[in-house]
Parts: C-alpha cells; sequence; structure tokens
C-alpha cells in the first residue's frame, strides 16, 4: 500500500467513526491521529456515550444505514475503550 492509499484509508476510517459518534454517540469528541512505528496510522475518536452499543451491519437510523463499521473492519483492526464519561473508538491501518 503506497502512503497515498494509507492516508485515504485513513481519512474513510476517521469519517465512518467521526460519523458513528455524532449519530449513535452523543457527539464526537475529540479525533486523533498518530503515526504507528513503522507504516501504519492509529486513529481514534472519543465520544460521550458509554454504554452505546457497536452494532456491524445494523443502524437503528434505517436499513440503507449501518455499513460503516464493516467498512472499518475491512480496512483496519479496531476496538473501543469504555470510560464512565464516554468511549474511545479506534482503529488501526
Amino acid at each position: 500500500m503506497t502512503g497515498e492509499d494509507l492516508v485515504m484509508n485513513a481519512e474513510l476510517v476517521c469519517t465512518e467513526l467521526a460519523t458513528n459518534a455524532v449519530e449513535h454517540g452523543g457527539g464526537a469528541g475529540t479525533v486523533r491521529i498518530d503515526v504507528v512505528e513503522g507504516d501504519g496510522l492509529h486513529v481514534e475518536v472519543d465520544d460521550g456515550e458509554p454504554a452505546a452499543a457497536l452494532t456491524i451491519g445494523r443502524s437503528r437510523l434505517g436499513g440503507f444505514r449501518g455499513r460503516g463499521l464493516q467498512i472499518v473492519t475491512a480496512m483496519a483492526d479496531w476496538g473501543v475503550v469504555r470510560r464512565a464519561e464516554g468511549k474511545t473508538v479506534w482503529a488501526t491501518l
């Protein structure tokens, strides 16, 4: 993967995670992008809803929605860290 491809993929993953935070997590907080040792990038998006479920392929907003985490899964390893005041969804490309 070229550097340009990595940047474009990171932009898409970041957009999907931030959109999820806004639509399902009470609003996006801080967005962080860090270079990973070697050739990777690490993206983190905070939101204010610790209990919101992350559901791949389903959305409470309708049947034509819910593919954001499928896109993220296809492009990166990802996970979630929950805290009392919210959560951070992260992805590493």
